[in-house]
């Protein structure tokens, strides 16, 4: 969320989750209320986990940054934080 509000609207954000049921977004969620209300910021539930089989999710959480030509750039495993200065520069 941070990451899409320090980029004002040149960075977007989907969230895949791949939670056995929809409510455990919604648990979720009351961590990250901004999540709901930030533009730019995307959740939706991959309930057949297709799309967790189509890109050999392996570790969770992992990144796919793609430019705006939608090529993808780099695929991350695990946790990143996002508002380090090096995560920002890499992200212009």
């Amino acid at each position: 969320v941070e990451l899409v509000k320090m980029n004002k609207g040149s960075v977007q954000v989907l969230a895949i989750s791949g939670d056995s049921q929809k409510e455990e977004i919604e648990v979720f969620l009351k961590s990250f209320p901004e999540a709901k209300t930030t533009e730019g910021f995307h959740i939706v539930w991959d309930e057949s986990k297709d799309m967790v089989k189509k890109w050999g999710v392996q570790k969770l959480p992992e990144s796919y940054i793609y430019d705006m030509n939608r090529k993808l750039v780099k695929r991350i495993s695990g946790a990143v934080e996002w508002t380090t200065e090096e995560a920002l520069a890499y992200m212009k």
